[in-house]
């Protein structure tokens, strides 16, 4: 266990550097139509933020350290989190391309820009066989919501979103910002649109496979992705 955790820590130290030294390619190419920008930007609409007590469970007695370009280090349980952003339209919902990177998450999650990756719209539900739905966060962080019948679910201590089934196979996430989450596709089971307060919203669309191939903003932009 001793040998794993400082290879773990080692493969750590290794991940900083080469984001120091170089970007990251990623393996698949956006093309973008905009309407006009608009003037206000909310990032926090798009991206949900990392914290360590969502990580590990439990902060207690933890250090966490700020790193170079912004890399952030559990230094209890060696846990890496990155976060970049490629592309940003600034609206009042913004459009944009960010990924994050969770070292803890390394060796569950695939996506598409490798390992412990996640776009920033990675957002997806899971069905538990007793009923909980597990709302997984583009930065790797899962909440579970327990079924409380008349399809409504109940969210752990310490979270104020709701969570709501409107039709068999639906789901809405209702954040305490009052931010909308909709996930409309049992197939792939991801985050089909995000709407804003003001009722400014992204429409996402996904392929056989469940990636992402276009996102269209309520004021016109337009965000394309192609895979290679």
């Amino acid at each position: 266990m001793k040998t794993r955790s400082w290879l773990h820590k080692g493969l750590n130290v290794l991940i900083v550097a080469a984001l120091m030294l170089s970007n990251l390619t990623l393996p698949f190419t956006a093309t973008v139509s905009a309407a006009p920008r608009a003037a206000e930007s909310d990032a926090s609409a798009v991206t949900a933020m990392s914290t360590a007590t969502t990580v590990t469970g439990s902060g207690k007695g933890q250090i966490f350290m700020d790193g170079p370009l912004g890399v952030q280090v559990n230094t209890y349980n060696g846990n890496l989190f990155y976060q970049r952003t490629d592309l940003l339209f600034p609206t009042v919902l913004p459009l944009a391309v960010s990924l994050s990177y969770n070292s803890l998450l390394a060796a569950q999650d695939a996506g598409i820009a490798g390992y412990g990756w996640r776009l920033s719209y990675d957002i997806a539900y899971r069905e538990v066989a007793d009923g909980t739905i597990v709302i997984i966060w583009d930065d790797g962080r899962r909440v579970r919501y327990t079924p409380q019948g008349n399809n409504t679910f109940a969210a752990p201590p310490g979270i104020y979103d709701v969570l709501t089934r409107p039709q068999a196979g639906r789901y809405l996430l209702t954040t305490a910002s009052q931010f909308k989450y909709y996930f409309d596709s049992d197939r792939h089971q991801r985050v089909t649109r995000i709407e804003h307060p003001n009722g400014q919203a992204l429409a996402l669309e996904r392929n056989a496979q469940g990636l992402l191939t276009r996102i269209t903003h309520s004021l016109g932009h337009q965000l394309r992705f192609g895979y290679s």
